[in-house]
Order: C-alpha cells, then structure tokens, then sequence
C-alpha cells in the first residue's frame, strides 16, 4: 500500500487513539498486530487506516468474547 509520509500518525499519538500506553503501542507493533512505518530517521509511523483496521478487528473480538460469557 502507498502512503504519504504527511497522512502517517506518529507512534505516540497513534497509542493515544488507541486509548493505550507507549509501552504497550511497541508491544501491539512488534508482534506484528498492526502495520507501521519506519522511517529513514528511525520513526515508527502509522497510516490512519491500520489503526481504523487494527480498532474494528479488536471490536469484533471484544463483541464476541461478551456475548459467549452472556
């Protein structure tokens, strides 16, 4: 996928869309559960649509797991 380096969110904002820490932002990238981008400086950034993604699929699981324990 082709992304302007200007749409890209960095890597502390990104966790506070999330409603997570720093700590825990590196944690969900190194395990490869969101797609980021490192920059030629050593930045890690994100494109709006994978956090939007990464949301709805965690969404999706949270939704299931209440309804199997109803």
């Amino acid at each position: 996928m082709k992304v302007s380096t200007e749409s890209l969110i960095a890597e502390r904002t990104a966790a506070a869309r999330l409603g997570v820490s720093m700590s825990t932002m590196r944690r969900i990238r190194r395990r490869g559960e969101i797609e980021c981008y490192r920059l030629s400086t050593g930045v890690v950034k994100y494109a709006p649509q994978q956090l939007e993604k990464f949301l709805s699929r965690h969404r999706l699981e949270a939704s299931a797991v209440s309804s199997e324990a109803a």
